[in-house]
């Protein structure tokens, strides 16, 4: 599902998704965050080069920062993106907690999943599934 501004651009091309995270519509239109969660981003991280910070094991403040660092550079990639007609050139997505896209992240990349440390991932499945960490 598109979402559409008044004007007829492009907020979203991933409506459904948004929707079906977000049902009480606490966050309508779904415009696109300069830093997702890796859940909110896995769908595009087989479309999309992807800098993804795997921190589950950081404080909150720690997480707080990261994500905070991320978003300038992220925000910039969002206008530069949109300016070409596309939505980004680059996810950037954090994983704040342990699950099974980190999880698999973690697998792809070769990092030691029991010990979860930090760790900073250019993943670009896109291009015959290349990483740099």
């Amino acid at each position: 599902m598109i979402v559409l501004s008044p004007e007829g651009t492009v907020i979203t091309t991933k409506g459904r998704a948004a929707a079906a995270a977000d049902t009480e519509g606490h966050d309508f239109p779904w415009p696109k965050k300069p830093v997702s969660s890796l859940e909110e981003a896995a769908g595009e991280l087989n479309e999309t080069p992807s800098l993804i910070v795997l921190c589950e094991q950081s404080s909150d403040s720690e997480k707080v920062a990261i994500a905070e660092a991320l978003t300038v550079p992220a925000q910039e990639d969002l206008i530069a993106g949109a300016a070409d007609g596309a939505e980004q050139h680059l996810v950037s997505a954090t994983a704040n907690e342990q699950g099974i896209i980190a999880d698999q992240v973690r697998k792809l990349c070769k990092l030691d999943a029991s010990s979860a440390t930090m760790s900073m991932v250019l993943l670009d499945i896109p291009e015959e599934g290349a990483f740099y960490v």
